[in-house]
């Protein structure tokens, strides 16, 4: 009894669905880029695409070659910010006393936030702690309150003296882009049967992007009654096939930002027999929904290099003793 890999599971679960699929060529062969069109549910946005598939919320499935370009590309919002010596102490305070954070987000009581309180700084009391910490900070405060309101007066004194105020640089991180992607394909039908099943794979992928008019019970979507929602258009789940877990991309539920289909893709007209264009050019450009964080990549424990840098280093250690 054979066992089924992952991707012919995969498949076997959509073939077993009531729905549409298609793909190109017939001979795709194991790599391929399955693309998996579902009802949007906001719940769904964090799954990564082909653990599950929920039949109710299945629309359509394509099977597409690999797109001419696999980037992962990961951004993150990391500014440069100044601190100015108030937000330099008070960021100084607050590292000292992360500790002391997680324990009054723990506490269940105000006697427990006192007790943590006095634990972590050796005050007394909540009230001698916050004192300190004022007192601590009133000359920073002072001098940037001067600054902010007299501009002229903090200038001056930085150029009379040849001393200028610290502005504590620090890099500020403030979240996790959204990806996005764009993939190419470059389709070339050998017969009219294939042309009918790019055409239809075209059709298939524009009706899923875009949105309905989510009228009301009895009421024609053509007036402006029926027109007051818009329900959104289906999330597109991505799967690479062909490739062991980790070692490709994985992706988010999708939403597609924009889908431009070039009917004459070969760089001048070219029809085959019936007038259907010789190559057709698809790009499609996404967004995930949901980003990403250090949860979604699971620890790696498998034996690492480190014995092979070790035994490196002891040979360079050899040569140069």
């Amino acid at each position: 009894m054979t066992t089924s890999s992952p991707d012919q599971k995969r498949i076997q679960a959509l073939d077993a669905r009531s729905y549409k699929m298609f793909q190109f060529p017939a001979d795709l062969g194991a790599h391929a880029m399955l693309l998996v069109f579902n009802k949007y549910s906001y719940g769904s946005r964090n799954s990564i695409a082909g653990t599950s598939y929920s039949p109710s919320q299945l629309q359509s499935s394509i099977m597409l070659p690999l797109p001419e370009n696999l980037l992962d590309n990961m951004g993150f919002k990391v500014n440069g910010v100044e601190l100015g010596l108030s937000g330099a102490m008070t960021a100084g305070a607050a590292s000292g006393a992360a500790g002391l954070a997680k324990s009054i987000a723990n506490a269940g009581s105000v006697g427990d936030i006192g007790n943590a309180l006095s634990a972590a700084t050796g005050a007394s009391s909540a009230e001698s702690f916050l004192k300190g910490l004022g007192s601590a900070s009133a000359a920073g405060f002072l001098k940037e309150a001067l600054s902010a309101a007299a501009p002229g007066v903090q200038k001056g004194l930085e150029v009379g003296t040849g001393y200028a105020f610290n502005p504590y640089q620090a890099l500020a991180f403030e979240g996790v882009n959204l990806r996005a992607f764009t993939f190419d394909w470059t389709l070339s039908p050998q017969s009219q049967k294939e042309s009918d099943i790019i055409k239809n794979i075209i059709s298939n992928i524009k009706r899923n992007i875009h949105p309905s008019y989510a009228n009301s019970a009895g009421v024609n979507n053509r007036n402006t009654a029926g027109r007051t929602f818009l329900q959104y258009p289906s999330f597109l789940n991505i799967t690479i096939l062909g490739s062991p877990a980790g070692h490709v991309i994985r992706f988010k539920p999708c939403m597609v930002s924009q889908f431009q289909v070039n009917y004459n893709g070969a760089g001048e007209t070219a029809f085959l027999e019936g007038g259907v264009p010789a190559v057709y050019k698809l790009s499609m450009s996404i967004s995930e929904a949901e980003i990403w964080t250090k949860d979604d990549f699971p620890a790696d424990n498998s034996s690492s290099n480190v014995a092979v840098q070790q035994s490196s280093a002891s040979a360079r250690s050899g040569i140069f003793s």
